[in-house]
């Protein structure tokens, strides 16, 4: 099955050739991926600290930022034992936080020398998601899940069976469908290979597949953005590929609306969704959530609203509170921003946002060079961040590996792209 997918030489170049340290760094960051729903769901703190071990052992053995590298996890542990001597901080979000710093390091080693290695090896994995999505929905049954002993969402009253793929949870599955989506394209851009176009669309459908609403928005703003920074003098390159198929998706949506029936499953899995959107506990959450930050705001400033409460601390502090938006006992924001700001602050919130802006800034420039396959290079990442940055609005990420290595990957290619430019 995967044959059909990825060429020859990807499949001979499977982990292909790497020094034994990069090697393990790979099959790391391969397992995390592939075992993402149980480290999630059933890893106690002891075995998130052994996995952290294991991956800072990878990292220091490949990046050349070894000092960069400790200086992070130093600056986030004093940011744990700051956090529990002023007031909470949850143990777990800490390491999970710890675990994406060397999600980054490990990825940004593996950049310039052995990049397309690691990104196929991903899409393999990516390959496996897009079957499971598949099987999923005509079976109602995901046979990888149920082998690891995972109690997946699979959705509630308000929606048809959610496939969830190598995920415990449609969103996060979503948002991996969206980064394979997005990788396998800009392969795809690289040598014309149409084995990676059909990856690339599949993985979409597979998003229909998950039924979240919050990716439709998270891809039409990910292309209206790129589409307003590319001011390429060869965009009409770029948009002579683009135009059309907006138009065909467009008429194809006006076509399946007046031809698909209210009580059809397809309707149900798609228009119907949306059809209940303001009455929906989703909606009532996420707004809910707003409201929250406001009246948070709208309080007497004190040193917490400055420094933070800790991680983890917004779920205790509803718990202990009992604030919930619409499902009693569910003590959570469901927004990774608005979590953030009540759990590091303003100064850390504007910290975040600097360290974000040098990442990204420069490499939005960088697509105004002359050069069309340059565009397309550094596009490629640049739209997984800006992709993967809308969706966490619209859930918490820091304790999903797979997102977490996601965002981390597209980060590190930013990142590194952004110091590969600033040479020449």
């Amino acid at each position: 099955m995967l044959n059909v997918f990825l060429s020859t030489s990807d499949r001979r170049k499977l982990f292909m050739q790497l020094p034994l340290s990069y090697f393990f760094a790979e099959v790391y960051l391969i397992t995390i991926i592939i075992l993402n729903a149980l480290v999630e769901r059933k890893s106690s703190s002891s075995a998130l600290l052994f996995i952290l071990l294991v991956g800072v052992m990878a990292a220091l053995s490949i990046t050349a930022e070894k000092k960069l590298l400790i200086a992070s996890l130093t600056f986030i542990s004093l940011m744990q034992v700051f956090y529990s001597l002023l007031n909470y901080s949850s143990t777990r979000i800490f390491l999970f936080l710890l675990l994406a710093t060397v999600f980054f390091y490990i990825i940004k080693a593996f950049r310039f020398k052995y990049g397309d290695s690691l990104l196929k090896n991903i899409l393999y994995v990516g390959v496996l998601h897009v079957i499971l999505c598949f099987f999923e929905t005509f079976t109602h049954y995901n046979p990888f899940i149920s082998l690891l002993g995972i109690e997946a969402f699979n959705g509630d009253s308000t929606s048809s069976y959610r496939a969830t793929g190598i995920t415990a949870h449609p969103i996060t599955g979503s948002v991996f469908s969206i980064s394979i989506a997005i990788i396998a394209l800009g392969f795809y851009n690289q040598s014309r290979n149409k084995r990676y176009l059909l990856l690339s669309t599949l993985s979409l459908v597979t998003t229909v597949l998950m039924q979240t609403r919050s990716v439709y928005v998270v891809m039409m703003c990910t292309l209206l953005i790129l589409l307003a920074i590319k001011k390429h003098k060869k965009v009409s390159e770029i948009r002579i590929r683009i135009f059309p198929v907006l138009l065909f998706i467009f008429l194809a949506v006006i076509f399946f609306s007046i031809s698909v029936s209210p009580n059809s499953y397809l309707y149900s899995m798609t228009f119907g969704r949306f059809s209940t959107l303001l009455d929906s506990g989703s909606f009532l959450q996420r707004s809910g959530s707003i409201s929250f930050l406001l009246q948070y705001l709208s309080k007497k400033m004190t040193l917490a609203t400055f420094l933070g409460n800790g991680f983890g601390s917004l779920a205790h502090y509803l718990n202990v509170n009992n604030i919930y938006f619409v499902s009693k006992d569910f003590f959570t924001v469901d927004n990774q921003y608005v979590t953030a700001f009540f759990e590091i602050g303003i100064l850390g919130y504007m910290l975040f946002l600097i360290l974000l802006s040098l990442i990204l800034i420069p490499g939005f420039k960088t697509m105004h060079m002359s050069d069309i396959s340059i565009v397309r290079m550094i596009g490629t990442p640049q739209a997984m961040c800006i992709a993967l940055l809308f969706s966490v609005f619209f859930f918490e990420c820091y304790d999903k590996p797979v997102v977490l290595c996601m965002l981390m990957l597209a980060l590190a290619f930013c990142s590194s792209f952004r110091e590969k430019y600033d040479m020449r």
